[in-house]
């Protein structure tokens, strides 16, 4: 039902048969649930997927107090079809996605298609976010140690340097020198390299070795443990934070925050919404669109 109107429900055939083939083979139960849920949040990987509910979870009104469902589309594309779907189901629907090259061509496609879906821009990838944690930082070498250990797996030690998937120019030129062939601990390996280097490091070892599903609930699962066992607030990645309150607002939770009714959120769902101290604290729209917002997060 949409404004008040019985409607028969699209089928994937009608985003595309790309899309009818993954259903199929992959995501029907999937495709299916989230009809039934208030809202979904659209996601491109296994990480936020994973790694964002737990957080949640130990955030105030988070994604599950507004009734919302993450839901995967594994890479931007999918995201925009699973929007496309949703927003012919006028299930209310918002995608969470990563500010990189392709976004342009994204944000474009749903224009065209005149998608119905709140954007949210990340101001940083997931594993950057995970690397700027305070308790991350402070436990990062027994995290990796637990799941590694240097002496069996040197090797995935090495991939931040030598693997075709590593996205860190610095870190594959530093492996030129013969010191990084011939380390024997981690604690070697990591006095080899400055400030900069090792969060290059983390973030690449994150990527290479300790993505997918299982891995990502687990470093999350680690981490809020750690903050819990050392008595660390507010350890939440901020852009976390952020989006878990504009996701909240956007489905009506204003118990959010004591500024929900002037927040910036108020702006995408409603054109002639008027404020004149609109919050734009969490987030704020990106230039040349009615519907996309800028996550803010760590400077």
């Amino acid at each position: 039902m949409k404004d008040g109107i019985i409607q028969s429900l699209p089928k994937p055939e009608d985003v595309d048969s790309a899309f009818e083939t993954r259903i199929e083979k992959f995501a029907k139960r999937e495709l299916i649930s989230g009809l039934f849920a208030r809202g979904i949040l659209l996601v491109e990987g296994d990480s936020e997927l994973s790694g964002l509910p737990l957080f949640s979870q130990e955030h105030i009104n988070g994604l599950e107090d507004s009734g919302v469902e993450i839901i995967k589309g594994d890479g931007k594309d999918n995201v925009f079809k699973y929007a496309l779907f949703y927003d012919k189901c006028g299930v209310p629907c918002l995608s969470l996605v990563d500010n990189d090259s392709d976004i342009n061509w994204l944000l474009k496609k749903y224009s065209q298609n005149n998608i119905k879906s709140m954007i949210l821009c990340q101001p940083k990838d997931y594993e950057t976010s995970i690397v700027g944690m305070g308790v991350f930082q402070e436990c990062w070498m027994d995290l990796f140690e637990e799941v590694y250990p240097f002496k069996n797996y040197k090797d995935n030690y090495i991939k931040p340097f030598v693997s075709k998937n590593s996205k860190s120019k610095v870190l594959k030129q530093k492996y030129q020198d013969e010191e990084y062939k011939k380390i024997k601990t981690f604690e070697e390996l990591v006095k080899l390299l400055n400030t900069d280097e090792i969060e290059e490091f983390q973030r690449e070892f994150l990527h290479l070795n300790l993505a997918g599903i299982v891995n990502d609930k687990y470093v999350a699962t680690y981490l809020i443990y750690k903050a819990e066992e050392k008595m660390i607030e507010d350890f939440i990645p901020l852009a976390f934070s952020n989006i878990f309150n504009l996701v909240g607002i956007y489905m009506g939770n204003n118990s959010i925050c004591e500024n929900s009714a002037r927040c910036i959120v108020n702006k995408i769902s409603n054109s002639s919404f008027e404020c004149t101290e609109i919050c734009e604290k969490c987030g704020s729209i990106k230039t040349g669109y009615t519907n996309v917002l800028q996550v803010k997060g760590d400077s």
